[in-house]
């Protein structure tokens, strides 16, 4: 029986085009909660008396997991669930006597609020684990807010998730990325030609800033032009930008949709150079690109799974061959180094609601951090995830490190 590590070409196509309707949507709810993460209060009365009634648990503590478990994202959310049992099952942590449930996130918005109502009426709950976009997070955050609840994200990367005493992410915050280009297009362009476009929206004009900041920080020169994100001639405004006279390396400061277009016009144009990326770019967007200007990409990850650069991720990948009897990928890696971390800090104590938080964080620190199969971690004093975010190329279906290209 032949397994299939990644989706059909069919499959993907029915993503994207999934994507590609959504993600408007999605960049909507994005630009509305860099304005004000949060959603709108649940006020039911009942609900009140459930959460009015959760005391600390007394007995095993229980870790919920929610992750979308069917629909087109199935695959990703499956991937991530056996990512975190492959880690529980290979964990010998002494006292650690944690119940993970797993959930399916794929659901309306009532059912999913009724879903987190009922988790959070359970006394024995004392963590959510959510991986959903933020549409999703922004209704489901306020709710475990009010039941005292702390909601680990472990793939969330939105800013204002950062520092949110309710909120824990096991990676750096979005504009991350911004510093992150600045460094690595002085090292792609050799200090020289560098350019930055970007997107004329909250999400482009954080990576921007940060960008200006890092080149600052690295004493870069650098040309900047900015777009309207709903441009809709904007390949015939790439030809004419002044900013590509003489540029070796482009940062595109802004969201898939938007950089998609930018990407033909750079091809259009006859750009040789860089052409660095943000995270947000992810494999479904970057496998349908309309081009690949001459000097190729550098997509910014907040984490890499390379078994070919990464002892810890190359151990990683023989158990969940042997276990799951398929390749892993990222958010398989990302779903066990979340176990192991959430495993890790509650054992040997008495876990609750109150100091789940203060677990989790103080296990991870400058002087003891994590070192897993997507690389090294540790939380500052704001609870905030330090990661290098790392600059990758992708090829076959992989983001391997850029020095692997």
């Amino acid at each position: 029986m032949k397994v299939r590590a990644y989706p059909s070409f069919t499959d993907r196509k029915n993503k994207l085009r999934l994507l590609m309707v959504g993600v408007p949507i999605l960049l909507l709810a994005l630009v509305v909660s860099y304005l004000m993460f949060g959603g709108s209060p649940d006020r039911s009365a009942t609900l009140e008396e459930k959460l009015d009634t959760v005391q600390p648990s007394p007995g095993q503590p229980r870790v919920a997991v929610i992750v979308p478990l069917s629909g087109l994202f199935a695959e990703d959310g499956e991937m991530f669930r056996k990512g975190m049992e492959t880690a529980l099952r290979e964990t010998d942590q002494p006292g650690a006597s944690v119940n993970f449930s797993f959930h399916d996130g794929n659901r309306p918005t009532p059912d999913l609020l009724e879903l987190v109502r009922e988790l959070a009426a359970n006394r024995e709950t004392v963590l959510v684990v959510a991986h959903l976009p933020v549409s999703q997070l922004t209704e489901i955050v306020p709710l475990c807010s009010r039941a005292n609840l702390v909601v680990l994200v472990p793939a969330g990367s939105h800013q204002k998730l950062a520092g949110q005493a309710g909120i824990l992410s096991f990676v750096p915050p979005d504009r991350e990325d911004g510093l992150a280009a600045a460094r690595t297009l002085k090292q792609a362009a050799a200090g020289k030609g560098v350019c930055i476009v970007s997107e004329e929206s909250a999400y482009g004009r954080l990576l921007a800033e940060a960008f200006k900041e890092g080149a600052a920080l690295e004493e870069l020169e650098f040309q900047h032009a900015a777009h309207e994100e709903d441009n809709t001639r904007i390949e015939e405004g790439m030809k004419g930008t002044p900013v590509l006279t003489d540029c070796r390396g482009i940062f595109l400061a802004g969201s898939p949709l938007w950089g998609i277009s930018m990407v033909r016009g750079l091809c259009e144009s006859g750009f040789k150079g860089q052409v660095v990326l943000p995270r947000t770019f992810t494999r479904e967007f970057l496998d349908d690109l309309p081009c690949n200007p001459e000097g190729g990409f550098i997509v910014l990850r907040p984490f890499v799974f390379d078994p070919e650069k990464n002892e810890k991720a190359k151990a990683f990948r023989s158990v969940f061959l042997r276990s799951v009897l398929r390749e892993p990928d990222e958010l398989a890696a990302l779903g066990s180094d979340t176990a192991c971390w959430v495993n890790s800090a509650m054992a040997g104590g008495s876990i609750s609601r109150k100091n789940v938080r203060q677990s989790l964080v103080g296990k991870l620190t400058r002087e003891e951090p994590q070192t897993g199969s997507i690389g090294t971690v540790w939380f500052d004093e704001g609870g905030r995830a330090q990661r290098s975010v790392q600059a990758t190329v992708y090829r076959e279906g992989r983001f391997r490190s850029i020095e692997g290209r």
